[in-house]
């Protein structure tokens, strides 16, 4: 089972190309997985490729936390489920879990951040508000997901005093709803 909050973004199967001599998935595709995922993500929230274009900005993978849980062999199923976990005005932390469908386990997990790459808008304040503006826009609500680093849940919270969590309703009425509380067990 994933973690709650997760949608599917991404699914293949272990080719034989990918795997190393000893039929285990190499390293380098977990990552592939990953930005395949985040493609999708991307996507489903309104930042495809032509909504990028449209903006005139680009996406880029900043950086990659990978944590290996599991092995692949040949021919086993692949599946990723992902959902943003983070927000800034010019990132966005995408958080994907590499699952074993025929095993029930995840194999790894990927916490990737994307970063506005380049605009070609004159205004100063371009792409400022990108990701937050347009998450406003379309009512999307932060997942809470486990952080790979910490095995903590990350969790939105208005900013300021006002430590009410994240809902539909103050997303909307509250643009500045971008601060997090890490919540550990």
């Amino acid at each position: 089972m994933s973690s709650p909050g997760l949608i599917p973004t991404f699914s293949t199967a272990v080719n034989t190309w990918q795997c190393d001599e000893n039929d285990h998935l190499n390293v380098q595709f977990y990552t592939e997985f990953g930005h395949e995922a985040s493609a999708h993500l991307l996507a489903s929230l309104g930042f495809g490729p032509r909504a990028q274009r449209a903006a005139g900005i680009a996406t880029r993978a900043a950086d990659d936390h990978v944590r290996y849980l599991r092995e692949f062999r040949v021919v086993e199923p692949v599946e990723v489920h992902s959902a943003p976990v983070e927000v800034g005005d010019r990132h966005i932390v995408a958080y994907h879990e590499v699952r074993n469908p025929a095993g029930g386990h995840v194999a790894a997990t990927i916490r990737r951040r994307i970063a506005a790459a380049e605009c070609n808008i004159a205004d100063a304040l371009c792409p400022g508000i990108l990701f937050t503006q347009r998450f406003v826009e379309r009512g999307v609500l932060l997942s809470p997901a486990v952080d790979p680093d910490e095995g903590c849940m990350r969790v939105p919270f208005c900013a300021g005093n006002d430590q009410r969590p994240a809902s539909a309703a103050n997303v909307q009425a509250d643009p500045s709803i971008r601060q997090f509380h890490m919540l550990c067990h």
